[in-house]
């Protein structure tokens, strides 16, 4: 599939799969030379796959390569680059962000889109315009859960600010259709913290 060997970041892969755990899934059972469907995909998601059976499933997988799109499409927007990803660089963010003996490691395996687009959107919410891409220091990941998730849920100005965040990578416009699911979906989690540069991807369920 087009989408998994010729995007920007493909050449990074087997040590960073950009995709998210769902998306890779996907995009996984849909490489194929056989193609097959899905069934987190169901609704209720079940676990593995089947053959396509309906023009709906069709439209399901069609939406869902859509959506990891658009997670690369705004994850770019928001200046990352696969330049930002290389080893040297990687090693350089996380001594960057090393301080007072709290070092910083930082597993390329753990790095996706979305722990990306956390990392940006914690930073610019902690008035950190930093670009390139940087780890954030223990203090500074301390510092935003002290802010932003104290409460039951991300507060609304919090929220407003990190999709403001998303709407300037789309050059102002606001995200609509897959773009809007994920840019919905990376703000949720915001509160509680998922995963960021210098941290582990939470487990699967």
């Amino acid at each position: 599939m087009a989408l998994v060997r010729k995007n920007p970041f493909a050449p990074l892969r087997p040590t960073i799969d950009i995709f998210e755990a769902e998306d890779a899934e996907v995009l996984a059972s849909l490489s194929r030379l056989r193609p097959l469907f899905p069934r987190l995909l169901e609704d209720p998601p079940a676990p593995g796959e089947r053959p396509f059976a309906t023009l709906a499933d069709l439209a399901a997988a069609t939406h869902a390569v859509e959506r990891a799109a658009a997670a690369l499409d705004l994850i770019t927007g928001l200046g990352v680059r696969p330049a930002q990803l290389s080893p040297e660089s990687l090693a350089a963010m996380a001594q960057a962000a090393s301080h007072a003996g709290a070092a910083v490691a930082i597993d390329p395996a753990a790095i996706d889109t979305g722990t990306l687009a956390r990392t940006v959107l914690v930073a610019r919410l902690l008035g950190d315009p930093t670009v390139p891409l940087a780890a954030l220091a223990p203090e500074a990941i301390s510092k935003f859960k002290h802010l932003f998730n104290s409460g039951i849920q991300l507060s609304e100005s919090a929220w407003v600010q990190a999709m403001s965040v998303i709407r300037e990578s789309l050059g102002g416009a606001p995200p609509e259709g897959p773009h809007r699911e994920v840019a919905l979906r990376w703000i949720a989690s915001l509160h509680p913290l998922g995963s960021i540069l210098g941290t582990d991807r939470p487990a699967t369920p």
